[in-house]
């Protein structure tokens, strides 16, 4: 997976990662929801993050997998 890019406004971090992200993870729903709060509480541990919003290829999706991922993700302190 490449990062194209990283944007935060008004406390959201917009991250876009490649299409990789999509099509090259191999595990199931509990290595999803890993790798996607991995991402999600080490960005909210900035200051000026509060939510993290993923893109692929620059454009939001409806699922990712098995998750839910229209919205933007609030940090899990359960999986820290």
């Amino acid at each position: 997976t490449k990062v194209l890019s990283v944007e935060t406004q008004e406390g959201i971090c917009f991250v876009n990662l490649s299409s990789d992200f999509v099509t090259k993870h191999s595990g199931g729903s509990a290595a999803e929801q890993m790798t996607v709060f991995s991402i999600v509480n080490s960005l909210t541990d900035l200051p000026t993050v509060q939510q993290v919003q993923f893109l692929v290829d620059g454009k939001k999706l409806d699922v990712y997998k098995h998750m839910e991922f229209s919205q933007p993700f609030v940090r899990n302190q359960s999986l820290l």
